[in-house]
């Protein structure tokens, strides 16, 4: 009776003891292992406890390693990693009555991610040395201690991590509450217990009230890998699940929408067993992936990736044997062209236009459109600059758009090419450049989920696709054709100037010279570098809504007296009958064209050195210029000789000045 009093005594104390959060007391009395409950009793005996708790499975108090929740156990704690680079836990018991020990050692799980060492040591001699690892499976271990008086638990850790030993036996004893590995009622809980998770986000709420895209579909469930870090620094996502009560594992991976186009790499651990052959690689324009793994064989798998900060894949849509996701993901409905271009994704250097109030708009060959995506932008020092955009077409049939080179911007040539679920399609590729005619193009997608096109354009060149209509619905709000009130409107309306400008204000503020006459109204090809050869000037306008068109022709007063020739192309074809050639001594000379059967007419003037040539008056249908050219009159010889222009090695005498004179004759 006094012996099993000390006894109780003994181990009240050390219960007591052991309910504190980092170091026990040492605990004196030597306790023999009873049959009925020992491990209870033995796991509070400890002694010389260095940051350790224990779980001696009285109270509902419990830890959990893989997954699995200890009820019993000693729990080694690490310190947070700025305190050392490496921590210490240890404890010690008196074995003097124990023949063996049987335990399980683990992670403690969503512990600091690093790894450890487990050093054992009977009567102060180490005998073994059990390396550990954040990503380990619950491990079993039998120690024989019959030989030794007592038994010393170290762990070394780096970082601050957490490590157990739990379900301890004493000499074969029966667990009174052994740990249980977990059994999940739906995917969403499995989802919910996993654990040393990294830059991982769960969505598991069963309300939408969280989701995210991929490919353009939502997704209610499932993982997310990701970080806000550095562009150019790789992050490693972790997430693992107890898979021991799971035979199968289905969900589907991909690219989150919107994140930066980077490729990463899915892998899985068994057990802490990388599995190479079920690598996958992960890619921005991949299409969805559906992955089912037998886990019937694996107690924990790990999920990992490795990618570029800000890249962002994710798995979704869990279902673990028979039990679904609770709420799928939602794949867009086909509704206007509008909403599909507002679901646009991955998109780079691509915008859209989907008002319908006109408040918004770009122009292509004349035309004003408020429907479309333009692809536009980069960096100007770059000799090409890339587009990027995916459009989730999965319940669409037919597209159809018109592609053309927005004006006013460089002139430069683009190639579109056209991706059906990742895989290029060779028949569609676009090649568009800045003089080129507006096109329409339709494309069949009705055996194609994600539609991407890449473009490459010039630097600074922009160009479009607009009037998109999807099936059998069309733009809200159709472009324009341009029709003009006058002729300066029509001047003011010109685009893709090179070296080239307008004059068209109405009250005399600007004006240019040919022969002698004043215009006020037309177009002045000029400028350039006076060292080249040759420099070319440009405009084009839309013609669309004009049936004829005139001007006249000639050299630009007081510049050099050199030759151009006017090319003119109609709808981008050039018109080789129509081609003039302008010299600085020709006679002024008026010039009609029939352009009812024109849509974008486009002057280009080879001028040679630093010649400029204008084109005056210029008029359409009957829309004259509203200010015609002056002619000049001379009431006084003395002011036509003032007028004189284009003057090679000659010398202007007026009279004016009776100390400036010259002889005839002598």
């Amino acid at each position: 009776m006094k012996k099993s009093f000390v006894v109780a005594m003994a181990v009240m104390m050390c219960s007591t003891a052991a309910i504190q959060p980092i170091s026990l007391p040492a605990c004196a009395a030597s306790v023999q292992a009873e049959a009925e409950t020992p491990e209870k009793e033995w796991i509070s005996t400890g002694t010389d406890a260095k940051n350790t708790v224990i779980y001696d499975s009285v109270k509902n108090d419990s830890f959990k390693m893989s997954g699995r929740t200890f009820r019993q156990g000693i729990l080694f704690k690490g310190l947070p990693s700025y305190y050392s680079t490496e921590t210490v836990a240890s404890i010690q018991y008196d074995v003097s009555a124990v023949k063996s020990l049987h335990f399980m050692i683990g992670h403690l799980d969503n512990a600091k991610l690093s790894n450890g060492t487990l050093i054992i040591m009977k009567d102060e001699t180490e005998t073994d040395s059990i390396p550990l690892s954040y990503n380990m499976t619950v491990k079993e271990y039998t120690l024989d201690v019959s030989d030794a008086k007592t038994v010393t638990f170290t762990v070394k850790a780096t970082g601050g991590a957490d490590y157990g030993i739990g379900d301890v036996s004493v000499d074969g004893s029966k667990l009174s509450a052994p740990a249980s590995a977990p059994k999940y009622e739906t995917p969403e809980k499995m989802l919910d217990a996993g654990y040393n998770r990294q830059y991982a986000s769960l969505y598991t709420a069963e309300d939408k009230s969280k989701s995210f895209k991929m490919n353009g579909r939502t997704y209610y469930q499932g993982v997310m890998f990701t970080d806000s870090g550095s562009y150019n620094i790789n992050y490693v996502s972790i997430f693992t699940v107890n898979t021991e009560n799971i035979k199968k594992l289905r969900f589907t991976a991909g690219h989150v929408d919107n994140t930066v186009r980077k490729n990463a790499t899915l892998q899985f651990y068994r057990d802490n067993v990388h599995e190479e052959s079920e690598d996958i690689a992960l890619t921005p324009g991949m299409p969805l992936k559906d992955i089912e793994l037998d886990v019937t064989d694996t107690q924990c798998l790990m999920i990992r990736t490795e990618c570029p900060g800000e890249a962002a894949y994710a798995l979704a849509n869990f279902a673990a044997d028979d039990k679904e996701a609770a709420i799928p993901c939602v794949i867009p409905a086909a509704g206007t062209p509008e909403q599909l271009l507002s679901s646009m994704f991955n998109s780079l250097n691509c915008s859209y236009y989907t008002k319908d109030d006109k408040s918004t708009s770009f122009k292509m060959n004349g035309r004003t459109y408020y429907q479309g995506m333009m692809f536009s932008g980069g960096a100007s020092y770059n000799q090409t600059n890339e587009s990027l955009v995916s459009l989730n077409v999965e319940n669409y049939k037919t597209l159809k758009f018109t592609a053309g080179h927005i004006d006013n911007t460089t002139r430069k040539d683009a190639t579109v090419t056209v991706y059906r679920d990742n895989v290029k399609d060779e028949a569609a590729t676009m090649s568009l450049n800045s003089t080129m005619k507006l096109k329409d193009y339709t494309l069949d997608v009705a055996d194609t989920k994600v539609l991407r096109f890449y473009v490459e354009r010039g630097a600074d060149s922009a160009y479009a696709f607009a009037d998109i209509s999807a099936d059998e619905k069309v733009s809200a709000v159709k472009h324009t054709v341009p029709s003009y009130a006058s002729a300066e409107k029509l001047l003011d309306a010109g685009f893709n100037h090179d070296l080239s400008s307008v004059c068209s204000a109405t009250d005399k503020s600007k004006s240019f010279k040919m022969n002698g006459r004043t215009y006020y109204q037309g177009i002045i090809c000029s400028g350039g570098a006076s060292y080249n050869t040759t420099n070319t000037s440009r405009i084009t306008f839309n013609t669309e809504k004009i049936s004829k068109l005139s001007f006249t022709a000639g050299h630009i007063d007081n510049t050099a007296l050199k030759d151009a020739t006017v090319y003119i192309y109609r709808d981008n074809v050039k018109s080789e009958d129509e081609t003039i050639s302008l010299s600085a001594a020709m006679p002024l000379k008026k010039y009609e064209l029939d352009v009812k059967d024109t849509d974008v007419l486009i002057f280009v003037v080879v001028r040679n050195s630093d010649a400029a040539y204008g084109f005056g008056n210029v008029a359409f249908d009957d829309k004259q210029a509203e200010l015609d050219c002056h002619i000049p009159k001379y009431e006084e010889p003395v002011q036509m000789l003032k007028e004189g222009f284009n003057p090679v090695s000659t010398v202007i005498y007026t009279g004016e000045d009776t100390s400036k004179t010259f002889s005839v004759g002598d």
